[in-house]
């Protein structure tokens, strides 16, 4: 039996279409002003780059300005860390959540689930306290340790979903030929998690790279700020320098979108199995 074919609807499309310019056009506005001077910036503010005003002197102006590279270096070591914290704990964790049906592992399901409805800033004060008291203020492990903590409750979620459509037949012929638990773990069941992992850790990258709150506040000197963090530098006390603002957030997109890229395909599908298997 044929089915219809699929009618053409113009209003979806054209709505479809304004909610794309709607995501897209600030885009286009931080990278048209990376590139425009002060005065084009000042008399077109919304608009492209005139042919008088293009310029790449922000773009070269802000990375010799807040001398980009130990920033850059600082976001990329303290991201990569809490990554990888995130990926295996959350994982380790999500495992006998899903596997047991026990009253302890529904509480700590619970736990965990709490962590995405209850707002982190309400453990400021606390989390501040307890960093200095160990003595990790300015400290990229420090760092690692408060995101570990403080993105790892979605991941928990995320993965217990997954998990539970393994088959349990894989784990079982697997017991049979004497694999213990954790090498079952890491060799059958782990790998069968590619589109989970790939949609953790795109999620977990967005919202590490981007976080200013704890890093602005856990990270105070200049030599342990990310780049987020130090992007606040061109903000001066009575003006903001905004061309080379464009231009830093312009930059520290850009490892955003190559993550992205690299991994979309597993992401998509991670993200399409999830709200399915959640």
């Amino acid at each position: 039996m044929r089915t219809g074919a699929k009618r053409y609807n113009p209003v979806l499309e054209i709505v479809m279409a304004a909610l794309a310019c709607l995501v897209f056009y600030p885009i286009f506005l931080i990278a048209a002003n990376a590139f425009k001077t002060r005065e084009d910036m000042a008399f077109n503010p919304f608009g492209p780059p005139s042919r008088t005003g293009f310029t790449w002197d922000n773009v070269a102006e802000t990375v010799r300005g807040m001398d980009i590279y130990k920033p850059l270096l600082n976001s990329v070591w303290i991201t990569a860390g809490s990554l990888i914290a995130i990926i295996v704990f959350a994982s380790m964790a999500a495992y006998p959540i899903a596997r047991n049906r026990t009253k302890l592992y529904g509480a700590l399901y619970l736990f965990f689930l709490s962590g995405i409805m209850i707002p982190f800033q309400l453990a400021m004060i606390p989390l501040y306290k307890e960093i200095k008291a160990l003595g990790l203020m300015n400290s990229q492990w420090g760092m690692i340790l408060i995101y570990s903590g403080v993105f790892l409750s979605f991941p928990v979620f995320f993965y217990s979903g997954f998990i539970k459509s393994v088959p349990l037949e894989l784990e079982e012929a697997a017991r049979i030929d004497g694999c213990g638990r954790f090498r079952l773990f890491w060799t059958i069941v782990f790998p069968l998690l590619r589109p989970a992992t790939a949609t953790v850790a795109i999620l977990s990258l967005l919202a590490i790279w981007n976080e200013f709150g704890l890093s602005f506040l856990f990270l105070q000197k200049t030599s342990s700020m990310t780049l987020v963090a130090a992007l606040f530098s061109f903000r001066g006390q009575y003006h903001v320098n905004w061309p080379h603002m464009f231009a830093g957030v312009l930059i520290a997109a850009l490892p955003i979108v190559i993550a992205f890229l690299c991994v979309q395909s597993y992401f998509v599908k991670g993200i399409a199995d999830g709200a399915l298997k959640g």
